[in-house]
């Protein structure tokens, strides 16, 4: 998928409402970073990691984890 043919998925996530992906139904849940950004749609890891790694389950766990740790410790 390009980034042209993810137009729509980008739009919608900044607009903060849920959208599909060809993969995937996203729900509507952005964090927000203290410099305003917003990076993640769904609790415990961020968009980036989820379209990475989406077809590896395990993957996706280790990077919850790492996300869970990183928050807890304020970073």
């Amino acid at each position: 998928m390009t980034g042209a043919d993810r137009s729509g998925e980008i739009a919608a996530f900044l607009a903060g409402t849920p959208f599909e992906s060809s993969e995937h139904v996203y729900p509507a849940v952005a964090r927000r970073w203290p410099d305003g950004s917003r990076d993640e749609l769904a609790p415990g890891f961020s968009l980036a990691r989820q379209h990475i790694y989406a077809g590896d389950e395990d993957e996706l766990e280790r990077f919850r984890r790492l996300d869970q740790l990183e928050e807890a410790q304020g970073v």
